[in-house]
């Protein structure tokens, strides 16, 4: 796997590490309050939130796969490994973000 950080700046690939799913996830479940607070589209967001969120989470590793990949400018080819990879760091991260949720939702309950 190519450096994550390196001399050319961010790599959307760092997604896929357990550290990374978890940085998305906390992403996700932000993005998700942010759409919340915007007129027209919040209650629909709020009634639909734990969807949106996995789907956000979809989009994302979606986005980090394909950049490594030579569909997305990237060195690697696609394979089996590598799209399963993908769907795991997905679930992953999908989990965490739902967690996170929960919490945030917990907390501002109380």
């Amino acid at each position: 796997m190519p450096d994550l950080v390196g001399p050319d700046g961010f790599q959307l690939a760092i997604i896929l590490t357990a550290a990374g799913a978890t940085i998305g996830a906390g992403i996700v479940a932000s993005a998700v309050e942010v759409l919340k607070r915007i007129g027209g589209i919040g209650p629909p967001v709020t009634k639909n939130a734990a969807t949106i969120a996995t789907l956000l989470c979809a989009v994302l590793v979606a986005a980090a796969y394909a950049s490594q990949t030579t569909l997305g400018g990237g060195t690697e080819a696609v394979s089996i490994e590598g799209v399963v990879a993908a769907v795991i760091a997905w679930l992953g991260m999908a989990a965490i973000a739902g967690k996170a949720y929960d919490v945030v939702s917990d907390a501002r309950s109380k």
